[in-house]
């Protein structure tokens, strides 16, 4: 599956980027989010494999640039929260092309597996 080489969220412009995997595997990582340099790094044989994974991966991901960009810490209340991640889980997936890739991703994977009629 082709990922979008970058995704915007808010301000931010967000790359995406393969990780190897045997650094994945040395780090127990399946993806990353690095705030300095904004950019999400998702183990390549996740991105080859796709599926549910795949996007598990990419949301849990997108999901810490969400609350770096809303500034929450341990102090931030269980609604502000779930505001701050439904207002960005909203935004991507009306004003981006993420719901697409999604809609690509998990029903390629689902049309595999679907009985035939």
């Amino acid at each position: 599956m082709q990922l979008p080489k970058s995704i915007k969220l808010g301000h931010f412009e967000i790359f995406i980027k393969e990780l190897d995997p045997e650094i994945a595997a040395a780090s127990s990582e399946e993806g990353s989010f690095l705030p300095t340099s904004r950019t999400i790094w998702i183990d390549k044989s996740i991105i080859e494999k796709g599926g549910a994974d795949l996007v598990c991966v990419l949301i849990h991901e997108l999901m810490h640039v969400s609350y770096l960009k809303n500034n929450f810490n341990q102090t931030s209340s269980e609604e502000d929260l779930v505001n701050g991640f439904s207002n960005d889980l909203t935004e991507l997936l009306s004003r981006d092309e993420l719901l697409n890739i999604i809609n690509k991703i998990l029903r390629g994977k689902i049309g595999k597996h679907r009985p035939k009629k």
